[in-house]
């Protein structure tokens, strides 16, 4: 019985449209009746997770540690992806009330009859500017001068998930 459970455990998926809270369940109610430790249980629970949840969790600056942490923090994302998705279609069917003009009109081009000038743009005098030493005529790659030291930042941009929808939510009832 516990390698039939070790079995669905290792081919358990979370497919679309099911709840990460369902997921969870699942997991749990198998994972007990398993011997697996902690550091397997995380790798098979990550395991089952879709793509597009776990591109979110590694988008973020630091990982969850544990296995309570990554269903943790697997809910809330799931959570937070549909109460988005609800308040976009709560959102969708007011545009329709409004709807957006496209008010693109194509501007007539005269008709010439004479042939391109493909040559012409070859005569002009190309100036670049250097970003190594400031100077015109050439690009930095083919600059003769000592190269300039470039500052890289130390720390990376922390995200910040909840003001990343608070901003999408705000662009989505602003448009």
């Amino acid at each position: 019985m516990t390698q039939t459970r070790k079995g669905l455990l290792n081919t358990l998926r979370m497919t679309p449209g099911m709840m990460a809270e369902e997921y969870t369940a699942s997991f749990k109610m198998l994972a007990t009746q398993t011997s697996f430790n902690e550091a397997a249980l995380k790798d098979m629970y990550i395991h089952g997770l879709p793509q597009s949840i776990l591109l979110k969790v590694y988008s973020q600056t630091s990982l969850p540690s544990g296995l309570a942490s990554w269903k943790a923090v697997i809910c809330n994302l799931d959570w937070l992806q549909r109460g988005f998705a609800k308040l976009k279609q709560l959102i969708q069917p007011n545009r329709a009330q409004f709807p957006q003009l496209n008010v693109h009109m194509a501007t007539p081009t005269p008709d010439t009859l004479a042939p391109m000038e493909i040559d012409q743009s070859k005569h002009k005098q190309e100036t670049h500017t250097c970003y190594n030493c400031d100077e015109k005529g050439h690009l930095s790659h083919h600059c003769l001068k000592p190269q300039k030291q470039w500052i890289h930042l130390a720390e990376p941009n922390e995200v910040d998930i909840k003001g990343l929808v608070a901003e999408a939510v705000a662009a989505v009832m602003d448009a």
